[in-house]
């Protein structure tokens, strides 16, 4: 992974389709491992905002 850029915005990264395998991994794994009571207090996030985003990075793998 290489910083591009830090914007007010966001962040704009580069990333290789091995750094987007790591992080597809990580988050199926959490969505599997975590049960549905704890999800948000352990992550900070809704199951359904990281199942959002896992079909983003996926996606974004698919185009690679």
């Amino acid at each position: 992974m290489k910083k591009i850029e830090i914007r007010a915005d966001g962040v704009v990264v580069s990333l290789t389709p091995d750094d987007l395998l790591k992080i597809i991994s990580g988050l199926r794994e959490t969505l599997e491992v975590l049960e549905d009571w704890e999800f948000q207090t352990r992550t900070g996030f809704e199951r359904e905002e990281i199942r959002s985003f896992l079909n983003d990075v996926v996606a974004l793998l698919d185009q690679s």
